[in-house]
């Protein structure tokens, strides 16, 4: 298992990961909609400072072809407006032929421990969703409820850094 900074990709690894979630893109309404941001550059725009954090087999990577497995954002805002509420983990996401092997929680939990990092000042990660049940077995409990950016109701989760 390599986790990657989408960011810190070269710009051919880059392409080939934009490849792969254009293929998949049917597999989740969300997908085509981070390709719209990564293609037009305006991830950091609508998501502030954070990363994209990509799973990647790491035998393929030695080969020059980074095959992705899961991946999961790690930003400032998500879909909900709450600018008090910061990191977000958002897009999570593991392919259907790497599910079960609980690829999303080790993605989540590294993320956690690079938000104690890049977000020292804040004592909590957060997490939006629809979902009752999934988020809860990686150590969040339930916030509150509140309006996404699209007028829908989401489910703020929370899971302490410290």
């Amino acid at each position: 298992m390599l986790i990657k900074n989408y960011f810190e990709l070269s710009n051919e690894h880059k392409q080939n990961i934009l490849f792969q979630l254009e293929v998949g893109k049917e597999l989740w309404g969300a997908i085509p909609f981070l390709l719209e941001l990564l293609k037009n550059e305006t991830f950091h725009k609508h998501l502030g400072k954070g990363e994209l954090l990509l799973l990647l087999d790491e035998d393929c990577i030695a080969e020059s072809f980074p095959v992705l497995k899961a991946f999961v954002t790690l930003c400032d805002k998500d879909e909900i407006v709450a600018p008090e509420l910061f990191p977000w983990v958002g897009f999570v996401f593991t392919f259907p032929k790497y599910r079960e092997n609980r690829l999303s929680e080790k993605l989540i939990d590294y993320a956690a421990e690079l938000a104690k990092k890049l977000y020292s000042e804040s004592e909590n990660l957060y997490v939006s969703t629809d979902h009752v049940g999934l988020y809860e077995k990686y150590g969040f409990s339930f916030l509150k409820e509140a309006d996404t950016v699209w007028g829908e109701k989401s489910r703020i989760l929370f899971r302490p850094l410290r």
